[in-house]
C-alpha cells in the first residue's frame, strides 16, 4: 500500500499490482491567473471570478486527471502563453459559471482538456 491516501494498491488476476488513484475531492481553491491546486484530490472547487491563465504542475505527473467545479463564473483561458497552459477544445476559452466543471489532463508540458459541462440549472 503506497503511503498516499488517494492511492491504493490493486491486484488481481496474478498480474503485477497497478496504483489506482481514488477520487474525492481537494481543498476549494481560489480563482487567480496561476492557479495551483492541492495535492489532496482530483476534484477542486474553484471560487470566485478571477480568469485563470496557468494551472501550476507542482506535485501532479504526466497523466493526472483533475476536475475543476466552479460556484462562479471564471474564465479559463486557452493557450494563454504562460507555463503550463491551459489547451482547451477548439482553441477557444471556457466560460464557467455557477456548476460548470472542466475536466484536465497533464501531459508533462500542459494541461489539455477532456470534457466540459455547464451544468445549467433551469
Amino acid at each position: 500500500m503506497s503511503s498516499f491516501s488517494n492511492i491504493q494498491e490493486v491486484s488481481g488476476g496474478g498480474a503485477a499490482p497497478t496504483l489506482v488513484s481514488l477520487w474525492k475531492q481537494g481543498a476549494n481553491v481560489a480563482s487567480t491567473a496561476d492557479l495551483a491546486l492541492g495535492n489532496d484530490g482530483n476534484l477542486f472547487l474553484i471560487t470566485g471570478s478571477n480568469s485563470l491563465e496557468s494551472m501550476s504542475a507542482s506535485g501532479w505527473s504526466a497523466g493526472s486527471l483533475v476536475t475543476l467545479a466552479f460556484n462562479d463564473t471564471a474564465t479559463v483561458e486557452n493557450a494563454f502563453g504562460t507555463t503550463p497552459d491551459f489547451l482547451l477544445a477548439g482553441g477557444a476559452s471556457f466560460n464557467a459559471q455557477d456548476k460548470a466543471t472542466l475536466t484536465l489532463v497533464y501531459d508533462g508540458t500542459a494541461w489539455l482538456e477532456v470534457a466540459r459541462s455547464l451544468n445549467v440549472t433551469p
